[in-house]
């Protein structure tokens, strides 16, 4: 620039010459260093005292040094300098120039005082901020229920995922009441979810480790969507928001959440075709997943592209921002947690998610129905409750009042009981004993404590059980039992059919509930009953008296039970007593190993026959109809005690 020799003087940093016009000023020039430490509280001399020079063995000064007094920082003369006519301007009422462009958005946003910006439109979740450096903009990054669809939020681990979902959640929690909105969530990452489970729009939180919740989550979101597609069928709606439109009823938008879909998938890859199924067909009905993860591999392209909104946080490379904004970005997110990229107006622009403050306050601050409605909870067996506690619950208490309760339908979790009014002839099944020994002993406590006359034929010669139970162990025993019966069967039968005279049907069905007091007899082994009663020796046989009472004895509110175990299907299962008994077509198989038993029919393959189940488990036959159930334990196993 100079065209002068002199130029090769220029070796020291901020050295320089001054040229103006044609020589008529040419000054060589030091420039002064404002970054250099200041310390006004100094004198030269005192400056001079604080610094050391470091010395190389030939005598040449290597380096120089500044003590500082210990517990302060250092700042630089040209920030002094700067702070220094701020605060005489500010100190002048001078007004500050506008700035050219807005500061860089915060690393750390709160979403609360955000909250008073949010449009009015219902759905409407805040995000963020975005920071749009074209037009010197930080609009607000929100997201629309339900037209932003199914949600993919990705990012590296620590990213922010979690808390993005948290802050979703609380924004649209706060805004919508539980008729219009609840939410579902798969917990495979920090439990950050936890502190909005309080809130009426939560139908529950599952984590992987639960895995009888994770089964019952996807049976009943199939099942939600199944009864939503006839709801819609029968108004004749394009969709759930059409239908919330024209004011046919309740059909809240419900979210559905999975937090870390890898680690749900090393767990429970047997869901993905549900899932699949969900993510297409749920939307019109309502349902909507929220989901994260790590990485582009984690999920594959069948799967992925069921999500209409992807939300990129930072990722490892530029490269794999391409397949969620169409277009490889000339920069990266800040690398906070919770920054990203999104495409708005046309550009790709950083946002940074907004946090929530105090995520516990949104159980006091959540939107509540005002006719008390709450997001249909989660139901599931829960396989830890002894029979005891399962009476307690609010299903089996509202249970009519001769009912017996048993168990659950494990694939509707509705109660399943015995109906002492409806049922005659009820057989539990079981070739390996461990079940039925423990479902005559709840249905003995729930007769107990229902006070019902019970009449129980023993197993052994002793009577095992309480006095409040009438018991017979011998054969003289027994066919005291059946001469009772006998007569109770007339005596029943006469006021029957001397009311009946005069009466309808129904009056007399209604007359028979309250004359007849229920009348339960328990057979606790009826192959050794068989046995015994098709072989009376020399003594009086009762096998007519029974046989009659098993053909004509329905309707006189009297219900026998009777356990059936592997030797009777060997031995007395062809004869007239079972097979009377069989023909009611109520009972119970427990235990597996279906193949030892001919009572029920279950149409499963020979390898499923043969497999032994859990004792608690069983298959329920009510007449044409087989069900799966669940029968809760009487007492916890001895290792748990």
């Amino acid at each position: 620039m100079l065209k002068r020799p002199e130029a090769a003087d220029l070796t020291r940093i901020g050295r320089g010459y001054l040229q103006i016009g044609n020589d008529e000023l040419f000054e060589l020039f030091q420039s002064g260093y404002s970054g250099a430490e200041y310390q006004p509280e100094l004198e030269p001399e005192e400056l001079q005292l604080n610094q050391i020079e470091l010395l190389s063995l030939d005598g040449t000064r290597t380096r120089k040094r500044t003590r500082h007094p210990a517990g302060t920082q250092s700042i630089s003369q040209l920030d002094a300098c700067v702070a220094y006519i701020a605060e005489t301007a500010q100190g002048a009422g001078v007004h500050p120039a506008r700035k050219l462009w807005l500061p860089m958005l915060r690393s750390q946003i709160t979403l609360e005082p955000l909250l008073g910006q949010l449009p009015a439109r219902p759905y409407s979740a805040i995000l963020g901020k975005i920071d749009y450096p074209e037009q010197q903009a930080q609009p607000l990054y929100t997201l629309s229920f339900p037209r932003c669809g199914n949600v993919l939020i990705i990012g590296s681990a620590g990213s922010g995922k979690s808390t993005l979902v948290q802050t979703i959640l609380y924004t649209l929690s706060i805004r919508q009441t539980p008729e219009l909105l609840n939410w579902y969530a798969l917990d495979c990452s920090n439990h950050r979810l936890d502190a909005l489970r309080s809130t009426p729009h939560c139908g529950g939180i599952v984590y992987p480790e639960e895995e009888e919740k994770v089964k019952r989550l996807f049976s009943q979101l199939t099942e939600l969507m199944q009864e939503r597609k006839r709801m819609l069928a029968d108004a004749g709606a394009a969709n759930a928001e059409d239908y919330r439109a024209a004011g046919k009823g309740v059909m809240p938008l419900t979210l559905v959440v999975i937090d870390n879909y890898a680690g749900f998938m090393e767990n429970y890859e047997r869901f993905a075709e549900p899932l699949l199924k969900l993510l297409r067909e749920g939307m019109a009905c309502g349902i909507q997943f929220i989901v994260t993860m790590n990485a582009p591999m984690d999920m594959r392209s069948r799967w992925s592209q069921n999500f209409t909104t992807t939300i990129p946080l930072q990722l490892n490379e530029r490269a794999d921002y391409y397949s969620y904004l169409g277009l490889t970005p000339q920069m990266m997110p800040t690398g906070e947690p919770g920054s990203g990229l999104t495409i708005f107006n046309g550009s790709v622009v950083q946002f940074q998610c907004a946090y929530v403050a105090d995520p516990k306050a949104c159980s006091t601050l959540a939107l509540r129905a005002a006719s008390g409605y709450r997001a249909p909870a989660l139901r599931y067996i829960d396989k830890q409750q002894l029979y005891a506690e399962f009476l307690q619950e609010t299903a089996i208490q509202a249970l009519p009042e001769d009912a017996l309760p048993l168990g659950w339908y494990t694939r509707s979790i509705r109660p399943y009981s015995l109906r002492l009014q409806d049922t005659f002839c009820y057989f539990i099944s079981d070739v390996q004993g461990a079940g039925a020994q423990a479902a005559v002993e709840n249905l003995l406590l729930s007769i107990s404590q229902k006070q019902l006359e019970c009449h129980i034929v023993c197993r052994g010669s002793t009577a095992p059980y309480d006095a409040q139970f009438r018991q017979y162990c011998s054969y003289e025993d027994v066919l005291s039992l059946m001469t009772y019966l006998r007569d109770l069967f007339k005596t029943r039968a006469a006021a029957k059919k001397e009311y009946a005279a005069s009466h309808t049907e129904a009056e007399c069905e209604a007359y028979l509930r309250t004359a007849f007091p229920p009348v339960i007899v328990l057979f606790e082994d009826y192959n050794a009953f068989c046995a015994m009663s098709y072989s009376p020796g020399t003594r009086v046989s009762y096998t007519d008296v029974w046989e009659t009472l098993l053909k004509n004895g329905r309707g006189y509110g009297v219900t026998f039970l009777a356990v059936w175990n592997r030797a009777l299907y060997q031995q007395n299962f062809q004869k007239q007593a079972v097979q009377l008994f069989l023909s009611y077509q109520t009972g119970v198989h427990l235990g597996g190993k279906l193949d030892a038993q001919r009572a029920i029919e279950t149409g499963l393959s020979i390898t499923e026959q043969a497999r032994i189940r859990p004792p608690e488990t069983g298959f329920a036959l009510e007449g044409t109809r087989l069900s799966e159930v669940y029968l809760p334990r009487t007492a916890a196993p001895a290792e748990e005690l």
